[in-house]
């Protein structure tokens, strides 16, 4: 009976020693930056977003800064006017294997009438961002 206590202790021991802190992890793709924008262009080997002056304009462009991707990966943006699907947009980036720290989209979306939009961005089927803006 002796041994099996020591034994249960030494086995105790050994499970209590084990450290989790340097198992790898995998990160978690999220949005940084989410802007409606009138535009993009480029300056050396980065893409500067065009802010509107003022009010959103009846064809704004989304901008999107997306951090932690791995992998290939699908992009929806989805516009809704009222709870309704009105516009849906699909980019894909990426190689299996491959590790991206910063990635960044745009999409143009079709000229809007005044009102108050609700775009939805959806990465891998994942919902990981919201914004609201109204076009006046």
């Amino acid at each position: 009976m002796k041994k099996m206590v020591l034994l249960f202790l030494v086995l105790l021991g050994f499970i209590s020693c084990v450290s989790v802190k340097n198992l790898p992890q995998n990160p978690s793709p999220y949005i940084s930056k989410i802007d409606l924008v009138k535009g993009v262009k480029q300056e050396g080997e980065r893409i500067v977003p065009l802010p509107f002056k003022g009010k959103i304009g009846k064809k704004p462009m989304v901008f999107l800064i997306l951090k932690n991707a791995t992998g290939v990966n699908r992009v929806k943006i989805r516009l809704y006017s009222k709870k309704i699907l009105i516009e849906e947009y699909e980019i894909s980036f990426g190689k299996p294997g491959e590790y991206y720290s910063r990635v960044v989209l745009w999409q143009g979306l079709k000229a809007r009438k005044k009102g108050t939009y609700t775009l939805a961005i959806f990465v891998n089927r994942n919902l990981l961002g919201i914004k609201k803006f109204r076009i006046e």
